[in-house]
């Protein structure tokens, strides 16, 4: 596992700051676009050719009426007027076809060679000119693929517009800023229902984004020591964002080995079987393993166990091993906070905690993992070994400004799936009411630089989150709920003396 020291160690031994390499990654796979315009071929050979004898023929008429009155022949022998006079109908001419052909729409939509009989659907903003200037000819809808893609995303906790903005930050490792500002709604469930409380004593929030000033964005994770014992030490490793790479079941090799190179260049994790940890022997990779596995993983640092109600199984592996980190991976459910605590009895290094791939937890109540979340760290507080043990989580983990929201919630560090298939442009499905991703074909260093641009395009927006809440350490932002703002508890609060009337 690289840590932080080895990171920004160059050859040189100066101090370097955390850069993520960002280059252009455009898609490789069309997305659905919103408006469909349909065109009726029938009516709209019609209004051509009426049009063509009112714009070209009449047009040519005209001009041939014009050179027989100024005398064709006199023309013809001063040869430079004649081809200047031959130019301006062949430009006429070209203005005519296009204005026949390309009109009405002003985003190009028919400015093919064909125009309205081969139109370019993916200009097409909405605006109903052609509409309403030819009902006849055209009418333009809502794509049903658009519409099938927002039902799928629902399932993910995700806006269409949320889903374009990922894929801009794979494609080009950029923020998407527009200078419309934001149009949506101010409040909403879920990580939309909290807002972060930015500070106005502090400088502009460019002075850490820009640069000018440093803000760290490393993490440790692992156990540390209670009191300061000269003959022991912190059993933790480091990072350098705080974001890991999670498995997901539907992932094929060709997105394993995108996922975990792309956690090498970033001075990260992934989260992976053990099988590919053998088959890529990438120290930055962190076995997931099952009990009867540990024979497998001798000369593996850091790993993480499934659980499996195996608490005395895994508490005879951390006797075995102490030399190692071990994190364990556990269900969202109803037993959470009693298996959490007997975790932390068995002297486990981190806990990762699972929600369900839109953030909900496991119990029939699908309780949000912000609440969930809360609920563990202030647990973990009281009783005064929070300190001691790393909280990570993955689920519903879909924006750069969820990680933040985690984060204040009580996580260490924050792990990515969905967004993983999102970037790749996996094909999303619905089956038995539940979201499938199904991989397209892709190229390693195409998959690894999407991956790559993704957290670099998170990176710069954590920074810019932390410098306006001023702070210049990320693990500073831990549980700190102080610095967010949340809406359901402060409508409670606004409206809690007003009585409903009936």
């Amino acid at each position: 596992m690289q840590t932080v020291y080895d990171h920004l160690r160059s050859s040189e031994e100066k101090f370097l700051r955390y850069e993520i390499d960002k280059k252009l990654a455009p898609n490789k796979y069309k997305t659905p676009h919103i408006f469909d315009p349909q065109v009726n071929k029938i009516e709209l050979a019609k209004l051509i050719f009426n049009e063509f004898n009112e714009l070209i023929l009449s047009y040519l008429l005209n001009e041939t009426k014009n050179l027989i009155k100024e005398d064709i022949f006199k023309i013809i022998r001063r040869e430079k007027r004649f081809k200047d006079k031959i130019f301006q109908i062949y430009e006429n001419l070209k203005i005519r076809y296009k204005a026949l052909f390309d009109r009405p729409c002003e985003y190009g939509v028919f400015s093919g060679i064909l125009g309205g009989f081969l139109p370019k659907k993916e200009k097409c903003t909405g605006c109903l000119r052609c509409w309403q200037e030819y009902p006849k000819v055209v009418k333009v809808y809502y794509n049903k693929e658009y519409l099938k893609l927002e039902e799928s995303l629902n399932f993910l906790g995700l806006k269409l517009n949320e889903f374009y903005m990922l894929l801009y930050e794979a494609e080009t490792g950029n923020e998407l800023v527009k200078g419309m500002g934001y149009k949506g709604p101010q409040a909403g469930g879920f990580w939309d229902g909290i807002w972060l409380d930015m500070s106005e004593i502090v400088r502009p929030t460019r002075d850490g984004k820009e640069g000018r000033e440093y803000i760290s964005t490393v993490v440790n994770i692992g156990r540390k020591l209670r009191y300061f014992d000269p003959n022991k030490r912190n059993n933790v490793f480091s990072i350098q964002i705080p974001i890991f790479f999670d498995y997901m079941e539907n992932y094929d090799y060709k997105i394993v080995k995108s996922v975990a190179f792309a956690a090498k260049e970033c001075s990260t994790f992934a989260i992976l079987p053990i099988k590919y940890y053998k088959s890529l022997k990438l120290e930055n990779i962190v076995p997931l393993i099952k009990v009867k596995e540990i024979e497998e993983i001798k000369n593996i640092n850091v790993i993480e166990i499934l659980f499996e109600d195996n608490l005395n199984e895994i508490e005879k592996i951390r006797e075995k091993h102490e030399d190692k980190i071990i994190i364990v991976r556990i269900k969202s459910d109803k037993y959470l906070e009693n298996n959490v605590l007997n975790l932390y009895k068995t002297g486990i290094d981190a806990i990762h905690i699972e929600f369900e791939i839109n953030g909900s937890d496991f119990t029939e109540e699908k309780n949000n993992a912000k609440y969930v979340i809360r609920k563990i760290h202030n647990l973990l507080v009281k009783k005064g070994i929070r300190n001691e043990i790393s909280l990570l989580g993955s689920g519903g983990i879909n924006l750069a400004e969820h990680v933040v929201k985690a984060m204040i919630c009580g996580l260490d560090c924050v792990g990515i799936n969905s967004v993983v298939h999102l970037a790749l442009q996996s094909k999303i499905e619905i089956k038995n009411g539940k979201i499938v991703f199904k991989p397209r074909k892709i190229e390693l260093d195409w998959g690894k630089q999407r991956l790559m641009n993704i957290l670099a395009a998170w990176h710069e927006q954590i920074i810019e989150a932390l410098s306006a809440m001023g702070k210049r350490d990320v693990r500073r932002l831990r549980g700190d709920v102080g610095r967010a703002i949340f809406y359901e508890e402060i409508r409670k609060e606004a409206f809690a003396d007003i009585k409903k009337a009936f």
